[in-house]
Protein backbone atom coordinates (compact mmCIF):
# COMPACT_ATOMS: atom_id res chain seq x y z
CA UNK A 1 0.00 0.00 0.00
CA UNK A 2 1.27 3.43 -0.95
CA UNK A 3 -0.23 6.50 0.75
CA UNK A 4 0.11 9.98 -0.68
CA UNK A 5 -1.13 13.41 0.34
CA UNK A 6 -0.97 16.40 -1.99
CA UNK A 7 -1.70 19.96 -1.03
CA UNK A 8 -2.22 22.27 -4.00
CA UNK A 9 -0.67 25.75 -4.25
CA UNK A 10 -4.04 27.38 -3.54
CA UNK A 11 -4.33 25.32 -0.37
CA UNK A 12 -0.92 26.42 0.79
CA UNK A 13 -1.81 30.05 0.09
CA UNK A 14 -5.29 29.93 1.61
CA UNK A 15 -4.64 27.24 4.25
CA UNK A 16 -7.83 25.57 3.12
CA UNK A 17 -8.16 21.93 4.11
CA UNK A 18 -10.88 21.48 1.47
CA UNK A 19 -8.26 21.58 -1.28
CA UNK A 20 -6.28 18.70 0.22
CA UNK A 21 -6.44 15.49 -1.74
CA UNK A 22 -5.56 12.40 0.27
CA UNK A 23 -5.65 9.00 -1.30
CA UNK A 24 -4.39 5.49 -0.90
CA UNK A 25 -2.67 3.57 -3.69
CA UNK A 26 -3.00 -0.19 -3.29
CA UNK A 27 -3.08 -3.39 -5.29
CA UNK A 28 -6.48 -4.15 -6.76
CA UNK A 29 -8.60 -6.80 -5.11
CA UNK A 30 -11.47 -8.91 -6.42
CA UNK A 31 -14.11 -6.44 -5.23
CA UNK A 32 -12.60 -3.68 -7.43
CA UNK A 33 -13.43 -5.24 -10.82
CA UNK A 34 -16.64 -3.34 -11.60
CA UNK A 35 -15.22 0.00 -10.41
CA UNK A 36 -12.04 -0.51 -12.48
CA UNK A 37 -14.16 -1.10 -15.57
CA UNK A 38 -16.23 2.02 -14.83
CA UNK A 39 -13.09 4.15 -14.43
CA UNK A 40 -11.78 3.06 -17.85
CA UNK A 41 -15.15 3.50 -19.57
CA UNK A 42 -15.63 7.00 -18.15
CA UNK A 43 -12.03 8.10 -18.72
CA UNK A 44 -11.98 6.96 -22.35
CA UNK A 45 -15.65 7.61 -23.16
CA UNK A 46 -16.22 4.16 -24.65
CA UNK A 47 -15.82 0.49 -23.64
CA UNK A 48 -12.89 -0.58 -25.86
CA UNK A 49 -10.17 0.34 -23.33
CA UNK A 50 -12.16 -1.27 -20.50
CA UNK A 51 -12.51 -4.45 -22.59
CA UNK A 52 -8.73 -4.53 -23.14
CA UNK A 53 -8.04 -4.00 -19.43
CA UNK A 54 -10.52 -6.74 -18.46
CA UNK A 55 -8.82 -9.15 -20.85
CA UNK A 56 -5.30 -8.30 -19.66
CA UNK A 57 -6.28 -8.56 -15.99
CA UNK A 58 -7.70 -12.02 -16.69
CA UNK A 59 -5.01 -13.37 -19.02
CA UNK A 60 -1.82 -11.86 -17.54
CA UNK A 61 -1.26 -13.35 -14.09
CA UNK A 62 1.97 -11.40 -13.49
CA UNK A 63 0.40 -7.98 -14.22
CA UNK A 64 0.76 -5.22 -11.62
CA UNK A 65 -2.65 -3.64 -11.09
CA UNK A 66 -2.95 -0.64 -8.76
CA UNK A 67 -5.93 1.49 -7.77
CA UNK A 68 -6.23 4.96 -6.24
CA UNK A 69 -8.81 5.16 -3.47
CA UNK A 70 -10.03 8.51 -2.10
CA UNK A 71 -10.84 9.32 1.51
CA UNK A 72 -14.47 8.62 0.60
CA UNK A 73 -13.38 5.07 -0.41
CA UNK A 74 -14.27 5.80 -4.07
CA UNK A 75 -11.99 4.25 -6.67
CA UNK A 76 -10.61 7.27 -8.54
CA UNK A 77 -8.05 5.72 -10.87
CA UNK A 78 -6.38 2.54 -12.07
CA UNK A 79 -3.11 1.58 -13.71
CA UNK A 80 -2.14 -1.79 -15.13
CA UNK A 81 1.50 -2.70 -15.87
CA UNK A 82 2.16 -5.77 -18.02
CA UNK A 83 5.27 -7.45 -19.41
CA UNK A 84 6.47 -6.14 -22.76
CA UNK A 85 9.03 -7.31 -25.29
CA UNK A 86 11.03 -5.49 -27.97
CA UNK A 87 12.12 -7.67 -30.88
CA UNK A 88 15.08 -6.46 -32.93
CA UNK A 89 15.60 -7.12 -36.64
CA UNK A 90 18.60 -9.36 -35.82
CA UNK A 91 16.27 -11.75 -33.97
CA UNK A 92 17.29 -10.73 -30.47
CA UNK A 93 14.78 -9.39 -28.00
CA UNK A 94 14.60 -7.37 -24.81
CA UNK A 95 12.04 -7.86 -22.06
CA UNK A 96 10.59 -5.14 -19.84
CA UNK A 97 7.35 -3.78 -18.43
CA UNK A 98 4.99 -1.02 -19.39
CA UNK A 99 1.74 0.62 -18.37
CA UNK A 100 -0.88 -1.14 -20.49
CA UNK A 101 -3.52 1.35 -19.43
CA UNK A 102 -3.90 4.29 -17.07
CA UNK A 103 -7.33 5.78 -16.35
CA UNK A 104 -8.66 8.37 -13.90
CA UNK A 105 -12.29 9.36 -13.43
CA UNK A 106 -12.87 12.66 -15.27
CA UNK A 107 -13.75 14.57 -12.09
CA UNK A 108 -10.36 13.64 -10.58
CA UNK A 109 -8.17 14.27 -13.64
CA UNK A 110 -5.43 16.92 -13.37
CA UNK A 111 -5.16 16.29 -9.62
CA UNK A 112 -2.02 14.07 -9.70
CA UNK A 113 -3.97 10.80 -9.42
CA UNK A 114 -2.46 9.39 -12.63
CA UNK A 115 1.08 10.48 -11.83
CA UNK A 116 0.84 8.96 -8.35
CA UNK A 117 -0.42 5.68 -9.78
CA UNK A 118 2.42 5.72 -12.32
CA UNK A 119 5.07 6.44 -9.68
CA UNK A 120 3.70 3.76 -7.32
CA UNK A 121 3.73 1.23 -10.16
CA UNK A 122 7.30 2.11 -11.08
CA UNK A 123 8.32 1.75 -7.42
CA UNK A 124 6.70 -1.69 -7.30
CA UNK A 125 8.46 -2.79 -10.50
CA UNK A 126 11.79 -1.56 -9.13
CA UNK A 127 11.23 -3.53 -5.91
CA UNK A 128 10.66 -6.60 -8.10
CA UNK A 129 13.97 -5.98 -9.86
CA UNK A 130 12.45 -4.71 -13.11
CA UNK A 131 14.58 -1.83 -14.39
CA UNK A 132 13.24 -1.38 -17.91
CA UNK A 133 9.90 0.21 -18.71
CA UNK A 134 8.25 0.71 -22.09
CA UNK A 135 5.55 3.32 -22.62
CA UNK A 136 3.27 3.76 -25.60
CA UNK A 137 1.23 6.85 -24.85
CA UNK A 138 1.10 10.61 -24.73
CA UNK A 139 4.73 11.89 -24.67
CA UNK A 140 3.73 15.13 -22.92
CA UNK A 141 2.23 13.24 -19.99
CA UNK A 142 4.81 10.51 -19.60
CA UNK A 143 7.78 12.88 -19.96
CA UNK A 144 6.47 14.60 -16.83
CA UNK A 145 6.77 11.20 -15.09
CA UNK A 146 10.44 10.97 -16.11
CA UNK A 147 10.19 8.97 -19.33
CA UNK A 148 12.11 9.98 -22.46
CA UNK A 149 11.42 9.15 -26.08
CA UNK A 150 13.55 6.27 -27.35
CA UNK A 151 15.33 8.38 -29.95
CA UNK A 152 16.65 11.02 -27.52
Amino acid sequence: TYSFTNISESTKKESSIREMIAMQIRFENSSDSAAIRTVHEEAFGQPAEADLVDRLRTECSEAVSLVAIGEDQQLRGHILFTPAKIEYTDGSDFHGWGPASLAVLPEFQNQSVGSRLTQAGLQELEQRGQRFEIVLGHPEYYSWCGFETAWQ
